[in-house]
């Protein structure tokens, strides 16, 4: 189980400055949007703040698009509207601004967030980790704090088999279930086939994507899902009565009292078989084990 990356959101600072206040100071804590996340303190919002004092003064009353680039500025800083309206009424500059959240989610931890969709998510409600950046702590303009992961989404990976690749399409059906519980079925679609493949495992990933506004589907969790497949017709034999030689795959024939070698072309495998498409029949009978026929000092002739 994964988050969708493309509903996380950085907290990044927009301006240099001192943490003065935190509000957030575990990974994994849930916050709300509108919540509070840290006290910054700043000489450049200070500055910002009294050219926007002067901006609406009397002397400049009449240069509205200075004055709304000037809130645009604060804006950009991390200001809310209700702040800047309060700095207008009152006309006092703090260099001190609290920072609120742009959107729910549950924090996922510091620095530049290079991991996407495999930051695993313990129970948030027994972890106390806490963040790289604390109180007093100095940072940069743009750099991140922390990134907020939106769970109501989340994304189910699934690892396909080599062999059964070529089965499984966009838009089937799969039925899911989780380590919590096998025998409660999630029914959905295959949304997402990835296209790079795994050479270590030979498998290749399938994306299916999954509401989780009841939060009951925490990022980590171990899934698997059955998809029910089309029948494949074919000739099937068992893998290991067959042989590869070279650039040739061979069964051995049974003809009369002894066995004929024959060279087959092979489709997909399925667990412990592979689809025979050219070379042999149904009304052929085969070697069950072709691996203790072959003589290692002689060379196989095909057919």
């Amino acid at each position: 189980m994964a988050y969708d990356p493309n509903a996380a959101v950085n907290i990044a600072a927009r301006m240099n400055g001192r943490i003065e206040k935190m509000y957030v100071n575990y990974k994994f804590q849930r916050v709300n949007k509108g919540q509070k996340l840290f006290d910054l303190y700043s000489p450049e919002l200070l500055t910002e703040q009294q050219n926007f004092i002067y901006m609406i003064s009397d002397e400049m009353g009449n240069y509205t698009s200075v004055i709304n680039a000037s809130k645009k500025k604060l804006l950009l800083y991390g200001m809310t509207s209700n702040q800047i309206n309060t700095l207008a009424a009152t006309k006092k500059s703090n260099p001190v601004i609290t920072i609120y959240s742009p959107a729910s989610g549950i924090v996922a931890g510091t620095d530049n967030m290079t991991k996407t969709a495999d930051v695993s998510m313990p129970n948030s409600a027994s972890n106390t980790e806490p963040l790289a950046l604390k109180e007093g702590d100095y940072i940069k303009k743009n750099q991140t704090i922390f990134k907020l992961l939106n769970t109501n989404k989340v994304w189910g990976i699934f690892n396909v088999s080599q062999g059964y690749n070529s089965l499984v399409k966009t838009n089937q059906s799969i039925r899911i279930s989780t380590e919590f519980d096998e025998y409660n079925f999630i029914d959905a679609r295959i949304n997402f086939i990835e296209t790079q493949f795994n050479p270590a495992d030979k498998t290749n990933r399938v994306r299916v994507y999954l509401d989780n506004n009841a939060s009951k589907l925490p990022i980590g969790l171990r899934l698997q899902g059955v998809v029910k497949t089309n029948p494949v017709k074919g000739i099937w034999i068992k893998k290991q009565a067959m042989v590869s030689i070279g650039n040739k795959k061979i069964v051995f024939l049974k003809m009369g009292n002894g066995f004929k070698v024959k060279a087959i072309k092979t489709g997909i495998e399925i667990g412990d078989f592979v689809q025979a498409i050219d070379g042999i029949s149904v009304a052929d009978s085969i070697a069950e084990n072709g691996t203790y026929l072959i003589d290692s000092e002689s060379f196989i002739k095909t057919e």
